[in-house]
């Protein structure tokens, strides 16, 4: 019995220390990171989630993306976050790599130096240099002096560590992806990435390489280029308008000329000459005079240049010939077509219809693979970004508003009063007006979505894509397109200070002001 009691006492004592000990690490862990809320410690391998901003004592602190404080301004320098961590250091010097939620990965004075290379970290100790990834693991180091750490010139999706005597590539997590030997000073230009595929030349071989399957798959002579890539096709420009295309490592296309382009379709590939030539999925040639091409199956040919004669190809059959059309919309630019429908072509045809000031012009059409045209009304003006919906005019005139059925969505304009404007991502279109001295903002399908604007549109690199900025007699507005709602509101006389992918910086009335994107909410002021 008095076994069994004592048992019982110790199992108690060393739960009672255990509790100790833990409760005594959440309080040091507390202490020494400088949090001052964090409800949620999730970390994110995302750049867009949190930010630092100086008060006027000049220290920093970081704010996530709904403007709230995480840590206290306990920085003197700017953090700046990829891949979900940021270096930061403090008065007396030292070093260290915080995440998203402000806790330290590498806590100061591990590294007696650490440079931020965009999602990794060049750091160095008695004389070791070491890569470090985003969550503050070494990936590699070494103790050669000629250690230098460069990442891709268009992204930040590879990376590049130079020695003596050789190159060591990684993707943008630290894994290293391949070691070669070579004397040569690449410069970071020199590395380049397309998405997951990324391209090095070194000593006058091109080494490319697919970052989702973290390995090298290509190697070619000279110097070459990443074209375009769809899904795991890949083409790769050569030199003197030559292209090669790739199913991963396999080779489909070798040295195909292709003077305007090579285009990766559904079905094969269209090498742009002043024809197209037109390839199945296993590089063979299905027609090499095509005209506009939807895939390789449903195409059209101009048969006799002299009597402008058309062939179209449905399903790979021949199913009409037309001597009566004209030419394609835009001198053969595909790309309007495509943009809106590349199921049908934009042609005009020698019927002409009224125009302008009393005169005549041909009318342009929208036609299937079978040669049929699809529209009863026929256009003398035509004009797209990307979108569903098209701008028309039938007179020159006046112009509105067409959406894939040809129905009309918008009022009428004056000719000319309508501009396509699209964001720096490419992804939303709307429409702006100009009208009685002023501007309307329209949604892609017509739809007015603001009026009484002053100035035009501003749309900058340097926000959020869906963000724009809309000035009005009495305020101005930063307006969210995609959500199609004001984000925040500024009073008409304020100054713009500097813009973020999170937030907005302004001064009104002789204060600084921080505004959040996400909620609209001024969050700090100094």
């Amino acid at each position: 019995m008095g076994d069994k009691k004592g048992l019982r006492n110790i199992i108690l004592i060393f739960i009672v220390v255990l509790v100790a000990i833990i409760i005594s690490l959440i309080f040091l862990s507390k202490k020494n990171n400088n949090i001052i809320q964090n409800e949620n410690n999730n970390e994110t391998i995302s750049n867009k989630n949190a930010f630092c901003i100086s008060d006027n004592n000049g220290k920093y602190a970081v704010f996530n993306a709904e403007g709230k404080q995480i840590t206290k301004f306990d920085f003197s320098n700017e953090c700046d976050f990829y891949n979900g961590s940021s270096v930061v250091k403090n008065d007396d010097g030292q070093y260290g790599i915080i995440n998203t939620s402000g806790k330290f990965v590498v806590k100061y004075g591990k590294y007696s130096h650490i440079s931020q290379i965009e999602s990794l970290y060049k750091a160095s100790n008695e004389g070791v240099n070491y890569v470090l990834n985003s969550k503050g693991k070494e990936v590699f180091k070494t103790d050669d002096y000629k250690f230098d750490l460069d990442e891709s010139s268009d992204d930040s999706n590879m990376y590049k560590a130079t020695l003596s005597n050789e190159i060591i590539l990684f993707d943008y997590n630290g894994k290293k992806l391949d070691e070669i030997n070579s004397n040569s000073k690449t410069s970071y230009n020199d590395l380049r990435c397309k998405d997951l595929f990324c391209e090095i030349e070194i000593d006058n071989k091109t080494y490319i390489y697919n970052l989702k399957e973290g390995k090298r798959i290509i190697t070619l002579d000279g110097e070459n280029y990443i074209n375009t890539h769809k899904g795991d096709i890949l083409s790769v420009y050569l030199q003197n308008n030559k292209y090669n295309v790739y199913k991963n490592d396999k080779l489909i296309l070798d040295g195909v000329e292709a003077s305007n382009g090579l285009d990766i379709l559904d079905d094969g590939f269209a090498a742009r000459n002043s024809t197209y030539t037109l390839y199945d999925k296993d590089g063979n040639i299905v027609d090499d005079t095509v005209f506009f091409y939807k895939d390789t199956k449903n195409y059209l040919k101009k048969d006799d240049y002299t009597k402008s004669t058309y062939s179209f190809y449905k399903d790979g059959k021949l199913s009409k010939k037309d001597d009566t059309l004209v030419s394609l919309f835009s001198n053969n630019d595909i790309s309007l077509q495509n943009n809106y429908d590349n199921s049908l072509i934009i042609m005009s045809s020698k019927k002409e219809i009224p125009c302008y000031n009393n005169s005549t012009c041909y009318g342009y059409n929208f036609y299937d693979f079978s040669g049929n045209a699809v529209n009863k009304t026929s256009y003398v003006k035509l004009k797209t970004g990307y979108s569903d919906y098209m701008l028309v005019s039938e007179d020159g005139k006046t112009e509105y508003i067409i959406n894939k059925k040809f129905e009309k969505v918008s009022d009428d304009y004056d000719s000319n009063s309508i501009f396509s404007i699209i964001t720096n991502d490419k992804k939303i279109h709307f429409w702006q007006v100009y009208k009685d001295g002023k501007y309307m903002l329209l949604a892609e399908n017509g739809k007015v979505l603001k009026e009484n604007i002053i100035e035009k549109v501003f749309v900058s690199s340097s926000i959020p894509s869906d963000i724009i900025q809309l000035k009005y007699d009495d305020k101005v507005e930063l307006y969210n397109i995609k959500e199609k709602k004001v984000v925040v509101t500024l009073d008409k006389n304020v100054t713009f200070n500097s813009y973020n992918d999170l937030y907005i910086n302004v001064t009104e009335n002789g204060v600084n002001n921080f505004y959040s994107y996400i909620n609209g909410k001024k969050f700090y002021s100094k």
